[in-house]
């Protein structure tokens, strides 16, 4: 791309970095802190502690899903590895040749 090609485009993507997170605040009137709760009532076992972690601290529930998300993409991961090994094909890093 040549710098004209750029300049032409450039206002409008300040315009957008600054105009669309001011959108936001637009028309918003402050009536303190949003309060969400899940009803816990009809919960055991596991699901009732992850709703509990959820609702009294909501940074260990982030830090529990995203642990949770990376072992099951790791567990994937080696299932699939595994599964196509059984097949006979040879799963490995690729050789680039620049």
């Amino acid at each position: 791309m040549k710098f004209s090609e750029i300049k032409s485009v450039l206002p409008w993507i300040i315009i957008l970095l600054v105009l669309f997170p001011l959108s936001f605040f637009l028309g918003v009137e402050k009536e303190g802190l949003l309060e969400m709760h899940v009803d816990t009532s009809k919960l055991e076992g596991i699901r009732l502690w992850l709703t509990d972690l959820y609702n009294t601290q909501r940074f260990s529930f982030a830090f529990v899903v995203t642990l949770t998300m990376a072992t099951v993409g790791v567990t994937i991961a080696f299932v699939t590895d595994f599964i196509l090994k059984l097949f006979g094909l040879e799963v490995g890093k690729i050789q680039h040749h620049e």
